[in-house]
């Protein structure tokens, strides 16, 4: 029995991986102008929930905060975030997406509904009302695995982070 459970674990994974690589190969518009990496990309969608201080951009990105600072040292060259400091303790540093950051933001957004409304396009409309409790469900373990990212996405399921970003 454990043997087939194994199996089964496998065949998911194994699923998985080719459904998210088949959905990054649906390029339906432009990367931003803005060169990015995806890690700057994925904290450039964490930091449109709202303003976050540089621990949690660490935690976030699960990096540390030397390297967590670097990124953000190239996101405000690239003028998408800037620091806010707080007068009332100096060593807490706050980060926020600057208006152009927010635009940059939203393309990456449209970018990925439209890859996801590409996918169902192809469906019909039953096999779309069978994926939805199976997205549904899988959402909900990643979310009780303990996921750190896991909460921050939830709150926007057709504009989570662009399957390229995760």
């Amino acid at each position: 029995m454990e043997a087939d459970r194994h199996e089964l674990e496998e065949l998911l994974a194994a699923h998985m991986r080719r459904l998210m690589s088949d959905v990054r190969s649906l390029t339906l518009a432009q990367w931003p102008e803005v060169e990015l990496t995806m890690a700057q990309a994925r904290a450039l969608v964490f930091l449109s929930q709202g303003i976050k201080r540089m621990k949690d951009v660490s935690v976030h990105m699960r990096s540390g905060m030397p390297a967590a600072t670097s990124m953000v040292n190239r996101l405000v060259n690239k003028e998408l975030v800037q620091r806010i400091k707080d007068e009332a303790d100096r060593r807490v540093v706050a980060i926020e997406l600057t208006p152009k950051g927010e635009e940059v933001v939203d393309r990456l957004l449209r970018m990925g509904r439209m890859r996801y409304e590409a996918l169902a396009a192809a469906l019909t409309d039953e096999e779309i009302s069978a994926a939805i409790p199976v997205l549904e469900m899988l959402s909900q373990a990643a979310r009780c695995h303990g996921s750190p990212a896991a909460p921050e996405s939830e709150s926007q399921p057709a504009e989570a982070v662009p399957a390229q970003l995760e």
